[in-house]
């Protein structure tokens, strides 16, 4: 294994030839800290050599949580991708490129190895500024749902509408890091449809956190809250609204979505400021 030059498709000369035809190489990097919100690996690899050669990441326990292999034959570097195996908080990890194979196009080569991190959630998220008429920007929709304009109580003139009537459709959003002090999310809903119906939180690994349902019947869009179920460190996170049900007043409307974090608590709490003979203002007092 060593860095070489010649080969089409690198970020510029150099690549790192773990072997070809009859060699055999690996490589391993050093420890890395990866951070909770890395969640894609990729790199141009190009070869030939059989599942098993590639480039992996691996936690300092040996542990693999992503994988790049280039099975087909090409000398010409593209590229690809993996999602990285969630896990709580910062790991100690490092990249190993193995090539153990001999024999025609048993080779690997590698180039520009990269790490994706997932947008912090947003305090807010609203449809203002999107088109109407279609899915809302950087969220995947099926059925009826688009963004829409015409109701009230929304927070500017558009809203995301999942369906009405005889209509349905979901929209799911990016994977966002969700910070640990997330603690609620709230957003404006109206229509009618049943439980089971409405905006939801989920884990990457698909465990609900927070549901958001409006099972009365009104046009109206009003605020609507949950409490976040409690996770350890950053958790990777996607909204999605869901209108599944048909018939009278089976739709959902959805606005303003937010997310409230707690405060992060001071580094002294004195009483001085605060008004005598009364509970500590922002406490909760008994006796």
């Amino acid at each position: 294994a060593i860095v070489s030059t010649g080969v089409s498709g690198t970020s510029g000369q150099k690549y790192l030839r773990l072997g070809e035809d009859n060699q055999v190489g690996t490589a391993k990097s050093m420890v890395y800290s990866l951070p909770s919100n890395v969640v894609k690996m990729k790199a141009r690899l190009a070869g030939g050599a059989n599942a098993g050669n590639g480039l992996y990441l691996y936690t300092s326990s040996d542990q693999r949580i992503c994988s790049l292999e280039r099975p087909h034959d090409t000398n010409t570097l593209s590229e690809v991708t993996c999602d990285i195996a969630m896990g709580s908080g910062v790991r100690q990890v490092y990249i190993t490129g193995v090539l153990t194979q001999k024999g025609g196009w048993a080779k690997m080569y590698v180039d520009k190895i990269q790490f994706e991190r997932a947008q912090v959630i947003p305090s807010e998220i609203d449809f203002e500024g999107m088109p109407t008429n279609v899915c809302p920007t950087g969220w995947t929709c099926t059925g009826s749902a688009i963004v829409s304009t015409g109701v009230s109580g929304t927070s500017g003139q558009k809203y995301l509408r999942l369906g009405e009537d005889n209509q349905v459709g979901t929209a799911k959003s990016m994977v966002y890091s969700l910070p640990s002090n997330v603690v609620k999310m709230k957003a404006r809903l109206a229509g009618g449809a049943n439980a089971g119906n409405g905006l939801y939180l989920y884990t990457s690994s698909d465990q609900r956190i927070c549901s958001l349902e409006r099972p009365h019947d009104t046009n109206t869009l009003s605020e609507v809250t949950c409490d976040i179920a409690m996770g350890s460190g950053v958790r990777q996170v996607y909204i999605t609204g869901v209108l599944t049900q048909k018939g009278g007043w089976a739709k959902m409307y959805v606005d303003k979505i937010q997310f409230e974090r707690a405060q992060v608590i001071p580094s002294e709490i004195d009483f001085e400021g605060m008004p005598t003979n009364v509970c500590p203002t922002g406490w909760t007092c008994t006796g």
